[in-house]
């Protein structure tokens, strides 16, 4: 059975994601879209997402991936207008560069989201809540 569990880090800006079984990128939009309605929930809040080996995603056509691509893209600019969002992907640093070369194949240019993949943890968040540089106008065709 999935797991979603979303859990607000109390010393700092960040909502963690840790997932278990068989997740679907629809279950993962779907416990994602219910963030904002959390009282905790800032539009500067940062996204931590942590894959371990006992999750796995079922499979998913590259067609149903560049759609799900484009209603993340329309999450973030709705839900997270803050200068500088970022989103860590923690996985298995076996993993770490097929996941970083899958991420940036369906996300090019157009992703306001800096988003980084990552081998562990504490890196992520070292990264996440380091101090944030000043907002840079989008480059002309890009938001």
């Amino acid at each position: 059975m999935a797991q979603y569990q979303w859990t607000f880090l109390p010393d700092a800006n960040v909502v963690e994601l840790t997932t278990a079984g068989r997740i679907t990128v629809a279950g993962l939009y779907h416990s994602m879209s219910e963030l904002p309605n959390d009282p905790r929930w800032r539009s500067d809040t940062q996204l931590l997402a942590s894959f371990g080996f006992d999750t796995a995603l079922t499979s998913i056509l590259p067609t149903e991936l560049i759609a799900y691509g484009d209603t993340f893209k329309a999450w973030n600019r709705a839900h997270r207008v803050s200068a500088h969002p970022r989103t860590a992907i923690v996985c298995h640093a076996a993993l770490a560069l097929f996941v970083a070369s899958l991420w940036s194949a369906l996300n090019p240019k157009d992703w306001m989201v800096e988003t980084r993949v990552m081998s562990s943890r504490e890196k992520a968040l070292a990264w996440l809540t380091e101090p944030l540089p000043a907002k840079q106008a989008h480059p002309e065709g890009v938001d």
